[in-house]
């Protein structure tokens, strides 16, 4: 059965925090999914998988968008997250959270559905790891950020690995308000104050349910394959799905740099085409960081819509107020954009003309996009030139 999600804000003192409200799904055995299937019953289906420390919340533009295109979008807040039960599992492992979504689309009844599939950071992880075990499931893949290319694993992170139990059980009695400051947050956004809004409602989130919130991380630690995980790509490039990346410019949370070590191995592995009908394409949005659902939505849009062959216009940022707490639907908002006919130049990632919202507006685009199979620069140090990998064609 399900029944409405009782909790859709909770209050860290006179400011609100924020959780999309969607519908409880009762697990037999307690637990419970908070999710949201949106959009034409008939649509094609689209299924999207958000990031670590977020929720279905961080789907909000891209679902109405999508659904304006005629997409049925679902979108479920994954264990330890959102408004989804936690469970006491020592570790959050691939086998749990592809579980997690097939229980799911067994109870919607979509089993049989073919679906295009979205992955957000750890979500692409997630993402390209259901696609290699399910190919036959999945129409195509979007991987926006996705980690499992990380270099380097922290000390930290092995040592959590060797005898991190003690550590995830006493994580909610040792997490410390003090120890999260605002700054870290902003550090993962370009602009000075853009997305402050955006910005406030992560921090004030996290800090929250700073006990639940580090358990989690530390339970994604041990168990999902963030570091290192070349095989799973491999497989991935190897499996028959349409495949398209977009990477953040300067991302120094998971650096497209990291993805391409050792010798180029993204875009060996994969062989990008950029044209419309390319069957694996690479694409850098300008002027961004991690969060490009957050800076560079507008200049993401033409190129996705022409993966996924479909005339997609972005809606404006939804805004948070205490009237939108108890609302159920996306405000969808039309709006105008160049369609994308079968004879037009490749696509290219154009740059909003407010960064933020408000009037969609597209200026000439700053990206340099090829048809051809990008390829990076780096500099002596083996970092790339300016901090990041630049494409040249």
């Amino acid at each position: 059965d399900t029944v409405p999600c009782k909790m859709g804000a909770a209050l860290l003192g006179p400011k609100p925090v924020w959780y999309r409200e969607g519908t409880i799904l009762k697990l037999e055995n307690g637990l419970k999914i908070n999710y949201l299937l949106e959009g034409p019953p008939n649509g094609r289906l689209a299924v999207c998988l958000h990031g670590l420390q977020a929720s279905i919340l961080q789907y909000d533009r891209l679902a109405a968008t999508l659904i304006n295109a005629g997409f049925r979008v679902l979108r479920f807040d994954a264990w330890g997250h959102g408004l989804s039960s936690s469970i006491s599992n020592p570790a959050y492992t691939p086998d749990l959270y592809c579980g997690m979504l097939d229980e799911l689309l067994q109870r919607l009844g979509l089993e049989q559905t073919p679906f295009t599939l979205f992955g957000f950071s750890m979500g692409g992880c997630f993402a390209a790891l259901y696609t290699v075990r399910n190919p036959q499931r999945v129409e195509r893949l979007v991987l926006l950020a996705p980690a499992g290319l990380l270099m380097n694993k922290p000390k930290e992170i092995c040592l959590l690995e060797r005898c991190g139990c003690c550590m995830v059980c006493a994580a909610r009695w040792l997490a410390c308000k003090c120890c999260v400051r605002r700054s870290h947050f902003r550090e993962i956004f370009t602009d000075d104050g853009e997305h402050d809004e955006f910005l406030n409602g992560m921090f004030a989130r996290f800090r929250s349910r700073m006990g639940r919130n580090m358990e989690t991380m530390f339970k994604i630690a041990r168990g999902m394959p963030l570091w290192d995980n070349h095989e799973l790509y491999r497989q991935l490039a190897s499996c028959g799905r349409p495949v398209c990346f977009f990477w953040g410019h300067d991302d120094d949370v998971v650096p497209l740099y990291d993805a391409m070590q050792p010798d180029n191995f993204l875009t060996s592995t994969f062989r990008f085409d950029n044209r419309p009908d390319g069957h694996h394409q690479l694409w850098m949005l300008n002027r961004c960081k991690h969060q490009i659902m957050q800076e560079a939505f507008d200049q993401m849009i033409p190129p996705l819509g022409a993966f996924l062959q479909v005339h997609l216009v972005p809606v404006a940022p939804i805004k948070f107020t205490p009237a939108d707490k108890s609302a159920r639907t996306l405000k969808l908002k039309d709006g105008v954009a160049n369609p994308t006919t079968p004879n037009s130049p490749p696509p290219v990632a154009p740059m909003g003309g407010d960064g933020g919202g408000g009037d969609i507006g597209l200026v000439p685009p700053v990206v340099v996009v090829s048809p051809q199979t990008p390829s990076f620069e780096y500099g002596a140090t083996g970092q790339a030139q300016g901090g990041v990998p630049h494409v040249r064609v």
